[in-house]
């Protein structure tokens, strides 16, 4: 016997970023963050970056779903929309990881994740954020563009699955630092 719900609308609000906890690892392993043509991130890969040492962080975009029932009364629950993984050591950062579900792309959500990777590594002192993205991947090209990351290199058959060449970026972070610049 199965309850039949007819809904009639769903609405999704960007919600805020903010930094991850261990409680996200179940949500930040989901299939929907999963990358399709990359390594799959282990709750363990997680629970390092979250175990709230300094040098590394997590961002979580959340949406909220306001969904409006037939019969009910609206409720909203909050969904996570993507995720941002950076890391530093030393003065050096590293972004290791950005993804957003697949039905929320192309709508800044991703821009406002390296936006608070950049604060958060530009205030622990680093004076550049590295990252390399698969050289297919015109999107993230031209997002880490606009953001000013500069051209460094490619890495050939970098990629595995299908192999493929990175591109190889970085962003100056020294004039990025400066009074307010925490997070």
């Amino acid at each position: 016997m199965s309850a039949q719900v007819n809904v009639r609308q769903v609405t999704v609000t960007q919600g805020t970023v903010r930094q991850g906890t261990l409680a996200d690892i179940a949500a930040l392993t989901a299939e929907s963050l999963q990358s399709q043509t990359g390594p799959r991130w282990t709750p363990e890969h997680w629970r390092t970056l979250l175990e709230g040492t300094d040098t590394a962080a997590v961002f979580i975009a959340e949406d909220i779903l306001t969904e409006d029932f037939a019969e009910e009364v609206c409720e909203d629950v909050s969904g996570i929309a993507g995720c941002v993984a950076v890391r530093c050591v030393a003065d050096l950062a590293e972004l290791e990881n950005v993804a957003v579900v697949a039905g929320r792309r192309r709508q800044g959500i991703a821009r406002r994740l390296c936006d608070a990777a950049i604060a958060w590594a530009a205030a622990r002192g680093a004076s550049e954020l590295r990252l390399e993205v698969r050289a297919s991947n015109l999107a993230a090209l031209a997002l880490y563009r606009r953001l000013g990351f500069l051209h460094q290199g490619v890495r050939p058959r970098y990629y595995s699955d299908p192999s493929e060449d990175a591109v190889l970026m970085a962003l100056p972070l020294q004039s990025r630092a400066g009074p307010g610049a925490t997070v």
